[in-house]
């Protein structure tokens, strides 16, 4: 394979420049926040930093393919579905579709793929779990492989569970454009719920997974589908479109320690932005895209009346402002499913998506970490 120039580029300040802002970063952490550099927190800054080198090019040309060829090792090869948009689908979009917009040729065939990370040999759709996996990556990036120990030491946890990874089309392949990433999650849960007939479904997602899962969520309960059993949302990015320099946030004392401290920065988000922002669809107050800032409350209580949810995040994090809005116009909602007892989990000191990342392999001892333990039990049979 021949390199571009741009790809080459990227290799060599990956190899020179980051180990040297990655030591920078964590020895201003060290010394003036006094924190403990764990090679958890170094993941952090490499991860921060590596995103900050990057552009539209670069997760085309060099990062998807990298990490599609290391996830090779750990999966079988992907299967393709498809499905018809429905006439409800279809007049759900319709009225947000620019002209040109591939959707707006009548009711599309969306495909699809998927693959089953786990699934017990003599699995009964009746009885046993299934979880359906959404990825992160600011919508541009395949599965990251660290995700894998996460996915492991569940299916190791949860033996009767079975776990399906979505590979849904991201926003740097061509016609990647939202809300293709909402409808290929539909066509999928549709295949789960009615092809394969499987009664206790949960969806969990991370970071853009996440407000995949919470759009494509409210577009189930518009369209009249029956609804997960249960929804995780771990770091929900929850205001993709959003220009967060507009924000007092990013002006707070809060965020100018949170900004050294996460795996994500907001300059990152707005690269990852740019590559989303729809071109062909009228997305600014759609509540299924922003779905913090564009809260759609009354199909929100809906949905919290059939749906157990539960919403993670950490400390560390900038994104923590956008969560806890979102959090709180939830708890705002005349419902008992939802408290933030039972159905919010903070992760004390964690980073964006740190539960995901966590590399710890011994069960036992992965399994006891509070924020860990917190989605163990919630993800315990009914």
């Amino acid at each position: 394979m021949k390199l571009k120039i741009s790809s080459v580029y990227f290799i060599v300040k990956i190899l020179i420049i980051l180990p040297v802002t990655t030591l920078f970063h964590c020895f201003d952490v060290w010394y003036h926040y006094s924190r403990t550099i764990t090679p958890s927190f170094i993941r952090r800054i490499l991860m921060r930093e590596a995103f900050l080198l990057g552009n539209s090019e670069i997760c085309a040309d060099v990062i998807n393919p990298v990490f599609e060829y290391i996830d090779s090792f750990f999966l079988q090869d992907y299967e393709e579905i498809g499905n018809c948009m429905s006439e409800d689908d279809y007049q759900l979009i319709h009225p947000r579709l620019k002209i040109g917009s591939p959707l707006s040729v009548g009711k599309q065939y969306i495909i699809t793929k998927y693959v089953w990370y786990s699934k017990p040999s003599d699995f009964d759709p009746d009885n046993d779990p299934v979880l359906v996996f959404s990825h992160g990556g600011g919508f541009a990036i395949k599965l990251v492989p660290l995700s894998f120990n996460f996915l492991n030491n569940l299916s190791r946890y949860f033996p009767r569970m079975g776990i399906i990874i979505h590979d849904y089309t991201v926003s740097v392949d061509e016609d990647g454009e939202h809300p293709l990433n909402l409808l290929e999650t539909t066509v999928l849960y549709d295949y789960i719920t009615k092809d394969l007939n499987c009664k206790h479904v949960t969806l969990v997602g991370e970071s853009a997974g996440g407000n995949i899962i919470l759009g494509t969520l409210q577009f189930l309960q518009k369209t009249g589908r029956v609804l997960p059993e249960k929804v995780i949302v771990l770091s929900p990015w929850c205001n993709p479109t959003y220009d967060s320099s507009y924000s007092d946030h990013r002006r707070s004392l809060a965020y100018s320690i949170n900004k050294v401290m996460d795996a994500l920065s907001f300059e990152g988000l707005c690269t990852f932005t740019k590559m989303l922002t729809p071109k062909s669809y009228m997305y600014e107050d759609d509540p299924m895209l922003d779905i913090e800032s564009n809260f759609d409350d009354k199909t929100w209580h809906k949905i919290l009346a059939k749906v157990s949810l539960l919403v993670v995040y950490g400390t560390d994090e900038i994104l923590q402002h956008e969560i806890k809005d979102f959090i709180k116009k939830l708890d705002s909602l005349p419902s008992n499913n939802f408290t933030l007892a039972n159905n919010v989990s903070i992760d004390e000191n964690g980073g964006h998506i740190e539960p995901v990342l966590n590399m710890t392999l011994n069960l036992e001892k992965w399994s006891q970490e509070p924020t860990i333990a917190s989605i163990l039990d919630f993800l315990k049979p009914l």
